[in-house]
């Protein structure tokens, strides 16, 4: 999937936590900030990814020993990312939910990559790959799925606490 797929998805998983816990915008601004970035870090494992266009170099590593949609693409790669943010916010004495929403930002990636024919090693090291395999990449079918997430969001926004 597209980046633009994912920061899709990723919100679509924040915007209920932020509705059911009436959070204030800023607050509610950064956990929908923290979702993305969360959907997005899984491409750390491709050179030409957005996150790795964007991140100066940062995932230089990761790309080097990895493949795409290899470890960083599983439960394992969510958890080790989690387990790093949440290390981060804790120094930086940030409420865990910054963790949970990051974790649930990482998970909406691998749910909308199943729904590619290549499918997610979701229990990496093992080789199974799953998928439902309904979009491509960049195809029709993603720009529809990407316009059906933009009109739930719509639907969401509108049902958030004044």
């Amino acid at each position: 999937m597209r980046h633009t797929t994912h920061i899709l998805f990723g919100t679509l998983f924040a915007i209920p936590i932020v509705s059911y816990l009436s959070l204030d915008p800023a607050k509610a601004s950064f956990i929908i900030f923290t979702a993305l970035i969360g959907s997005l870090l899984p491409d750390v494992d491709h050179p030409k990814s957005y996150i790795n266009r964007k991140s100066w170099g940062i995932f230089y590593r990761v790309v080097l020993q990895s493949t795409h949609r290899g470890w960083t693409h599983s439960l394992f790669g969510a958890f080790i990312f989690t387990l790093i943010s949440t290390l981060v916010f804790f120094y930086l004495c940030w409420d865990m939910l910054y963790s949970m929403v990051f974790l649930f930002g990482y998970l909406s990636h691998l749910l909308a990559d199943s729904l590619n024919p290549t499918g997610v090693n979701w229990l990496w090291p093992k080789k199974k790959k799953y998928k439902i395999a309904i979009i491509k990449t960049g195809s029709k079918g993603e720009v529809i799925f990407q316009a059906f997430l933009v009109i739930l969001l719509a639907l969401m926004l509108t049902e958030l606490p004044k």
